[in-house]
């Protein structure tokens, strides 16, 4: 589980439990009334415990500290070993009715049927996106093809091929060099089937497989992550810099921060809170070390809405989006109810002054999409949340452009306390799209992560992370956060000083290691296209232009020196050696291939070329290194003149 604790399960007394490293019990759960047997067990793509109870024929999730049963289509079915899909889902052997069940986190089943008597015990997921179970009736194993993108909200259509085996098989574990090692109960002996899975390209056992098929083409890439906050002042950063990123959007909240991105055809969002905060710091008995909460003086704010928007108006400015509130809290905004009166008030100032002004809202110090827990392990503050928010707007008449969070603090309002890292962000996204399902009322606001990264994750490899998360996840517009530098002066901020978000030195005319990786970014043209990894913490967006690939691959670990803290020193993640294959447009041609390493700290990045020659089957190794932590490559390969 997030968080390095262990969920088990408790078959006999019918409950879960949570276990430390060390191997202390944070707790158990209790389940249903102790007769349901839960049995296997995984973490789910939304942080939330999934479980089978084989005595019910459910599936079981554990998530805001409620367990939730998801029923099978026979209760006779039982249900024994779950896995983790590649799709979003959980898929489920169904032993008793020779079946699988894949089951959506939102409670969808659909099932599939395997050979009568084929006794489906344990299953994995396939470096080559399928679901293999192992079938311990039959002396054979079973593949489930026709898996979707997770970012779909779509129902696949499944489909079952079967492989044949010298035994009936218990247990099974697809390799990330495709062999599939195998297991039943009366042999002493592991076997190993060599070549079992197609795997997307080839890579050596040992280090971090990471694949691109550049024959796999998928949408047109949207350079979403190319957003950035303030950071366009005192002084203005290189224009030549600027312009290198190509800036999709840019949030500001100060008209003197307005001409950068207006100069560079930026989404611009102009951030309405921080003027008020400035307006009023001081001056309320409520908050005398804050801003006067906007619901304590509705007309003065109100009245500070509708100045602000209609001087920006009149003066000409184009603003795309208003936005209200920057992370609601206590502290400036009071209690969930306060904020959402705070919210009311804005809306309906800014349409009054300009009817079809977009607005932007909640902006959320970190993703919740569901009433915050008031006890229990995983108390938070009682924040306003994104289902809270759309419920009172739909009952108020309130139809908000843009639904906003950050990413720059835990997700608090899963049962786990996800770990904050780049792989949270596109689960999110996918919450937040299937949360709009449920509020059609809410029509189609687009989704909007104006804050990614903290102050941890500032390393190269961490903002591919980012990059690789959104890029075709879905949100609209991303912005990178800013925070407190250091040079030879001493600290300053990367929200101004033109350092733009920590991606140039103070005074905006030297780019760092961020740079060069945004560049890289902002460089992908054409279509995305698939990249595969058998190591989370390794991960990348790669494109196709005509003959051209481009590729970008950072390192993000979980604990590390520059994010969360480890526990110890030996719980560092540590390097990882790191090869890319990739099935090149053409067979038998000479690609040019540059690699640029780039790591923190450093100013340039390391660039080496070579020519390589695709194989007759298309493949070719991009890069062979070491990444440690933070670190980032940026690929390119073009046909050689």
């Amino acid at each position: 589980m997030p968080g390095d604790l262990l969920a088990f399960t408790e078959r006999a007394t019918g409950k879960v439990g949570i276990a430390k490293p060390d191997g202390g019990v944070v707790g158990e759960i209790a389940v249903g009334d102790g007769t349901t047997q839960p049995t296997g067990i995984v973490t789910g793509a939304d942080g939330s415990l999934y479980f089978t109870e084989t005595a019910t024929g459910q599936v079981a999730q554990y998530s805001h500290e409620v367990v939730t049963h998801f029923s099978l289509p026979s209760a006779a079915s039982q249900p024994t070993e779950i896995t983790a899909g590649p799709d979003g889902a959980v898929f489920v052997s169904e032993t008793a009715t020779a079946g699988v069940a894949r089951v959506t986190t939102t409670g969808v089943v659909t099932d599939i049927a395997l050979p009568k008597g084929s006794a489906p015990a344990q299953l994995d997921a396939g470096p080559d996106g399928a679901i293999w179970v192992a079938q311990n009736g039959t002396n054979r194993i079973a593949r489930v093809s026709g898996l979707l993108s997770a970012t779909s909200l779509a129902t696949p259509t499944l489909s079952v091929t079967q492989r044949t085996v010298a035994a009936p098989v218990s247990a099974l574990v697809a390799t990330s060099d495709g062999a599939i090692v195998t297991s039943n109960v009366p042999s002493p002996t592991p076997a190993r089937l060599a070549n079992a899975v197609a795997t997307v390209t080839p890579c050596a056992v040992g280090p971090a497989c990471v694949g691109v098929d550049a024959r796999s083409q998928l949408s047109a890439m949207t350079h979403v992550v190319d957003g950035y906050l303030h950071s366009a002042v005192s002084p203005a950063p290189s224009s030549d810099l600027v312009t290198a990123l190509h800036p999709v959007s840019w949030r500001i909240s100060g008209l003197d921060e307005y001409p950068t991105p207006a100069a560079q055809g930026a989404t611009i969002t102009y951030l309405l809170s921080d003027g008020w905060y400035n307006l009023t710091y001081g001056q309320s008995s409520l908050n005398p070390n804050g801003q006067v909460p906007p619901w304590s003086d509705p007309s003065r704010y109100t009245a500070y809405i509708k100045n602000t928007v209609s001087s920006a108006l009149a003066a000409g400015y184009g603003i795309d989006y208003w936005e209200v509130q920057n992370e609601p809290n206590k502290e400036c905004c009071g209690t969930a109810d306060q904020q959402l009166t705070m919210y009311q008030l804005a809306y309906d100032a800014i349409k009054s002054v300009a009817p079809t002004a977009k607005v932007m809202g909640p902006t959320l110090a970190g993703f919740a999409d569901a009433p915050y827990p008031t006890t229990g392990v995983f108390v938070n503050q009682s924040n306003v949340d994104l289902r809270t928010f759309l419920s009172f707007a739909i009952a108020h008449g309130e139809h908000w452009d843009a639904l906003s969070w950050h990413e720059i603090s835990p997700d608090y309002n899963t049962a786990l306390n996800s770990d904050n890292t780049p792989n949270a962000v596109a689960d999110h996204v996918r919450r937040a799209r299937a949360l709009l399902a449920e509020f059609p009322d809410a029509g189609m606001p687009a989704l909007v992560v104006n804050e990614y990264d903290s102050p941890g994750q500032t390393a190269p490899g961490f903002i591919v992370g980012f990059d690789s998360a959104l890029e075709g996840s879905g949100a609209a517009l991303a912005s990178m956060a800013c925070w407190t530098e250091n040079d030879a002066s001493g600290p300053y901020s990367s929200c101004t000083n033109g350092a733009v978000d920590g991606l140039c030195l103070r005074g905006g005319q030297t780019p760092t290691a961020l740079y060069w990786v945004q560049k890289a970014y902002a460089d992908l043209a054409g279509n995305r296209v698939a990249v595969t990894t058998d190591d989370p913490e390794v991960t990348g967006v790669a494109s196709v232009d005509g003959s051209n690939v481009g590729l970008i691959l950072g390192k993000h670990g979980g604990c590390h020196p520059l994010g969360k803290v480890c526990s110890s020193a030996a719980s560092t993640a540590a390097a990882r050696a790191t090869v890319v294959s990739v099935r090149a447009p053409a067979a038998g041609t000479t690609y040019a291939v540059s690699q640029s390493v780039i790591r923190p700290g450093s100013l340039t990045p390391t660039v080496t070329t070579s020519q390589v020659t695709s194989d007759a089957n298309g493949n070719l190794v991009g890069f062979i290194g070491t990444l440690a932590d933070g670190d980032a490559v940026s690929v390119t390969i073009a046909p050689a003149v």
